[in-house]
């Protein structure tokens, strides 16, 4: 006789690659035309910010429900056995996130920073060229001593 396992009702897997999986052709090899999308460099940060932020997101949801259900007592219905960890471990979990993402705060501050200091320098660059194409057209206007000087020289 062969016994069949039970599945166990309150298992769930976390898929969060399905939001981001690729069409059913491309795994099975069938792409035809091959199309090349243009994407920004910010779009592609903007991609990869919610691939990592969005799974913490609904983690951390997961563990304010948790909590929720736990306030709630044992004899809630929304209570199941894989969650009756107990609030002391979902607070070192949410602490370990939030000092997790404290850093990564710092390190977005910092280049938040070094992309401003571009800017205010690329605007100065910018100030720099247009007073130095204003000097050009006053020197085709009016010649400097110099240019004079120079000129009256070479004649003779």
């Amino acid at each position: 006789m062969t016994i069949k396992a039970k599945p166990n009702l309150f298992f769930r897997k976390k898929v969060y690659a399905s939001i981001y999986k690729p069409s059913s052709s491309e795994v099975e090899g069938k792409s035809r035309v091959k199309k090349i999308v243009p994407s920004s460099k910010i779009s592609g940060l903007r991609e990869d910010f919610k691939k990592v932020f969005l799974p913490l997101l609904i983690d951390v949801f997961e563990l304010r429900k948790r909590i929720q259900n736990y306030k709630l007592g044992p004899k809630s219905p929304f209570m199941l056995k894989a969650e009756a960890t107990c609030p002391a471990e979902i607070l070192n979990q949410l602490t370990i996130l939030q000092k997790d993402i404290e850093e990564s705060k710092r390190w977005c501050e910092g280049v938040i920073l070094q992309i401003s200091k571009g800017i205010e320098e690329a605007k100065e660059a910018l100030q720099y060229i247009e007073k130095m194409g204003d000097k050009s057209v006053n020197e085709e206007k009016s010649p400097s001593l110099k240019t004079r000087l120079c000129k009256f020289f070479l004649k003779k």
